[in-house]
């Protein structure tokens, strides 16, 4: 029987559950009809804290609904709206119909009042916005007597999405002014975000007026039972394991579970040693510590949230690394984006790693690896610029000995053209893994030298396919697939081709 959850929302009904006291403090806010927001790096116990808060909420016959924004705003229809496929009026409805459904189905209304109610909806010019608080006016109030609380969780799904969420926002802030009005319908946020990220105004964002809950690592008194109960068997002494477990996790819910889990597992003696058991399972076995989903979330966000600041984190975070007491935190937004991450925590104003096994799998040598990787491709791409300058040279001179001798190009647009896709084009290739260049390359070579072309036709058409690409690649780019990747890799073999080929042309 497996007695331990490592990752995801625990029921208040699952034996490992932990009460903690923010669940209360979030409570009482609720209660009281207070906006609150729940912000802290991935697993750390959001949800959970949520589902406590909504058992109490049951217990006391308040209303409440909690809605997954990942379920209403799919991957799939984030990707159609960068494509242009979907409109920002399409997103729009889905995001307030979802909220809307989830709403009607706690209410618990009969349906065809619902289908009376939309019928009025069929031939107006009404947006999604003004629906959605037409249906709280006209239908949630009415029918609601006390508080009813409407949970929106990983509310940062929305956050590349910045029209949507200032939108939301915005309603959300007129809600609050009109509290009167609306006194009885409150919201609390949960996700992972920064102040930046939420107050684009301070006059439309909500959480500047909410409160913010402070989620904190467990203590041996909150763990001693529910965690305790399943060491039983295996140590001779909980308690004593459960102290030095701490020590190494400082009490992160994720971690915390995961090791206890360890220790069931993988434990031959009755007196664990933990430290060893963390060396072999988190930090030496390369399937347990690179593949593990909790520490690729840390790595990926580390990395590629913000990459403008990424320097930033990464010297703020190997200053860490090297002090014995932390250092002085400045409340800056590299260093409350390297709090996100959930590797470093704020104590007395001094920024400290969480603890042992993060400092000991996201150590100094990982550090410098990424900054040297950070650096080779500064240099990586500034080559790539220098070329395609380069290329773009060369096609101007080229396109003045087409307008003399052949097709009267007009030399002026192409040089705007060349000059408007030459920083969009370093970008991109920057992304690429080389060796996919190298094989393409090889591969294109190959392939035109089986077909004889002459050289005008050749550079006519890489040239037109190299722009119609750059232009398609700035929606295939936000998946990142390896098809995008190896069509643009493609398209960087057709420039070098091309610039050999002028290059041949010019030496006969």
């Amino acid at each position: 029987m497996i007695y331990y959850q490592c990752g995801g929302a625990i029921s208040p009904k699952n034996q490992t559950f932990i009460i903690r006291e923010t669940d209360d403090i979030l409570y009482e806010y609720l209660k009281q009809g207070e906006l609150c927001y729940v912000f802290n790096s991935r697993q750390t116990g959001k949800s959970t804290t949520a589902n406590s808060v909504m058992e109490k909420l049951r217990s006391d016959e308040i209303k409440y609904v909690y809605i997954d924004v990942t379920e209403l705003i799919t991957k799939s229809e984030k990707s159609l709206y960068y494509k242009k496929q979907k409109s920002e009026e399409d997103i729009y409805d889905i995001l307030f119909e979802g909220i809307t459904n989830k709403i009607w189905e706690k209410l618990k209304l009969p349906e065809d009042y619902y289908v009376q109610w939309q019928s009025k909806y069929s031939d107006r010019q009404s947006s999604p916005r003004k629906k959605f608080q037409d249906f709280i006016d006209q239908i949630l109030l009415p029918n609601i007597t006390d508080k009813f609380i409407v949970f929106l969780d990983e509310i940062d799904w929305l956050f590349d999405v910045k029209f949507l969420v200032d939108d939301l926002f915005t309603l959300i802030r007129v809600f609050y002014n009109q509290r009167q009005k609306y006194n009885r319908l409150v919201f609390c946020f949960l996700g992972v975000a920064t102040p930046d990220e939420l107050i684009n105004s301070s006059k439309t964002t909500p959480f500047n007026i909410g409160e913010s809950i402070e989620l904190s690592g467990f203590t041996f008194e909150q763990v001693q039972k529910p965690l305790g109960r399943g060491l039983t068997e295996t140590v001779d002494d909980p308690d004593a394991t459960l102290q030095e477990i701490l020590k190494w996790t400082n009490g992160q819910p994720f971690l915390t579970q995961k090791l206890c889990s360890i220790v069931v597992r993988d434990s031959e003696s009755r007196n664990p040693d933990i430290r060893q058991l963390v060396k072999e399972n988190l930090i030496i076995n390369s399937d347990e510590a690179a593949n593990n989903s909790h520490f690729t979330y840390i790595r990926k966000r580390f990395l590629e949230h913000n990459p403008d600041q990424l320097r930033t984190r990464l010297n703020i975070y190997k200053e860490i690394l090297q002090s014995e007491n932390g250092i002085n935190s400045n409340d800056n937004p590299a260093e409350i984006e390297l709090r996100l991450t959930g590797l470093v925590k704020k104590e007395l104003n001094q920024l400290k790693v969480l603890n042992p096994i993060y400092e000991q799998v996201f150590n100094l040598d990982w550090v410098e690896s990424e900054l040297n990787q950070l650096s080779v491709k500064k240099e990586v791409k500034k080559t790539l610029i220098l070329l395609i300058k380069a290329f773009k040279n060369k096609i101007l001179e080229q396109g003045r000995l087409w307008k003399a001798s052949y097709m009267g190009i007009n030399t002026s647009f192409l040089q705007f053209v060349l000059l408007n896709i030459e920083l969009p084009l370093a970008t991109l290739f920057s992304t690429l893994w080389i060796p996919e260049i190298c094989l393409i390359l090889f591969l294109a070579l190959m392939l035109f030298k089986q077909f004889k072309l002459k050289i005008l036709e050749f550079c006519i058409f890489s040239n037109i396919l190299l722009l119609i690409l750059v232009f398609f690649a700035r929606n295939l780019i936000v998946e990142h697939s390896i098809f995008t990747r190896g069509l643009l890799a493609f398209v960087f073999a057709l420039v070098l081709l091309t610039s050999n080929i002028f290059n041949q042309s010019n030496n006969n």
